[in-house]
């Protein structure tokens, strides 16, 4: 099992790709031209400029998430500049796992006063983005291991239990279904555990709300009928519009992006996904819901 492709390890990924530490990447947004082009801007966050004599602040909500929740941020950020009463910290990058975000958290905790943090994990492994996916010698973890669980238990309960105390709502999204399925059976079991855990925690909910945007009743397609939004130039041919990667290769069935994402940096769709817009959706309804 080790040996199967991880959702952010495959060959492309390895292609051109940068290493970040978290203090060097801060949040980022990410600027989407769909059609014409992909960039990508630092900036501390997404802010809004309250009318002269406002004294409302803005409630914060921090996206965790690997890269799943990192190609569909460009639609979070649109989603989100349509609701001046949130502001979103982007703290997703790709390959890694709630052992990285974990690290994050009490920096964040104390920077942002986040009222609600999101989280999304689909079951990476070790990797260069993810290197605390060790055992205690430092051993890289098997995929789908019992310590490989184990360390989503102990990472989990870390951010249920921090984010708890401090106040901070966890909306805890399980990863969407996997066309691998010993990977599917990974992500089922990362929610499995997140579900266990949240019972001990106020404030946390796990949610499959995004999972079913972009599945069929929670099973794995790559097709799904077309929103009303969604036109030819959109890629929707005869009501059907591709939500997951297609194309053959490590990223089929993985990602949401049609084609596949960029090997290049910073790896993101070079045109419109259905999934990431789907996916995006869902994340900012989950944020608002928890915000009211």
């Amino acid at each position: 099992m080790g040996q199967r492709e991880r959702l952010d390890d495959t060959a492309e990924w390895h292609v051109n790709r940068i290493q970040l530490s978290r203090a060097s990447w801060g949040s980022y947004t990410l600027q989407m031209g769909r059609i014409m082009a992909m960039a990508l801007v630092l900036t501390a966050s997404v802010l809004w400029a309250a009318p002269a004599g406002a004294t409302h602040v803005p409630k914060v909500a921090i996206v965790y998430g690997d890269s799943l929740t990192w190609e569909s941020t460009p639609d979070l950020i649109a989603d989100a500049n349509l609701h001046p009463t949130i502001s979103v910290q982007y703290h997703s990058f790709p390959a890694t796992a709630p052992c990285v975000w974990a690290q994050w958290l009490p920096a964040d905790l104390a920077q942002f006063h986040p009222a609600v943090i999101t989280i999304e994990s689909a079951g990476n492994g070790f990797n260069s983005q993810a290197t605390c996916m060790v055992d205690g010698n430092g051993i890289p973890l098997a995929d789908g291991s019992p310590g490989f669980f184990a360390n989503y238990t102990a990472s989990l309960t870390t951010l249920f239990s921090e984010a708890s105390a401090a106040g901070t709502k966890v909306e805890f999204f399980e990863g969407p279904p996997m066309l691998d399925p010993t990977r599917n059976a990974d992500v089922i079991q990362v929610a499995q555990i997140a579900q266990s855990l949240a019972a001990h925690y106020p404030g946390v909910t796990v949610s499959t709300a995004p999972r079913l945007t972009v599945s069929s009743h929670g099973a794995y397609v790559p097709y799904m009928h077309c929103l009303t939004i969604e036109t030819a130039a959109e890629g929707c041919v005869n009501h059907q519009i591709a939500i997951r990667t297609t194309i053959t290769g490590p990223q089929q069935g993985l990602h949401f992006c049609p084609g596949g994402l960029s090997a290049t940096w910073p790896g993101l769709c070079a045109t419109y996904s259905s999934g990431e817009y789907r996916w995006a959706k869902a994340t900012m309804k989950a944020v608002e819901a928890a915000l009211r």
